[in-house]
């Protein structure tokens, strides 16, 4: 079985862009979207989003949450700050592509996530979202 995955930290807000959540976190993105930018009514995407990310192939899907992790360690307390907000969510996003069809990687099914990670992960009051496809 082939297996394309990635990882990322999402923060998404309707009020604040991502712009302001670097600023606020003194952290540089991976990646963004801005809200409405796709179709402004009903606005696409419907919030900002903000994210750091993890797209090392060669890494089990634990592996790469631990070096996104590591990256947003330094900036927890802005982190927790802006999951207080009303219109704020921080979320774990963990996504694998498996394809017997397409060249991938081996050997990097399976995952999991150490005590430390989860603690972290608690203290930001992020949630953890898994999403698997078969193609």
């Amino acid at each position: 079985m082939r297996t394309d995955q990635y990882v990322y930290v999402a923060i998404r807000s309707g009020s604040i862009s991502a712009e302001q959540i670097t600023t606020l976190l003194d952290l540089e993105p991976d990646a963004v979207t801005v809200k409405a930018s796709h179709r402004p009514d009903p606005p696409r995407p419907r919030e900002h989003k903000w994210a750091i990310e993890c797209r090392q192939q060669d890494l089990r899907i634990d592996e790469q949450v631990d070096r996104v992790l590591a990256r947003l360690r330094p900036h927890s307390e802005a982190v927790r700050r802006l999951a207080q907000l009303p219109d704020v969510s921080v979320t774990l996003q963990m996504v694998r592509y498996f394809n017997d069809d397409q060249d991938g990687q081996d050997g990097v099914l399976g995952w999991h996530l150490s005590l430390e990670a989860l603690e972290f992960l608690i203290s930001i009051s992020a949630s953890i979202d898994s999403d698997e496809y078969g193609l």
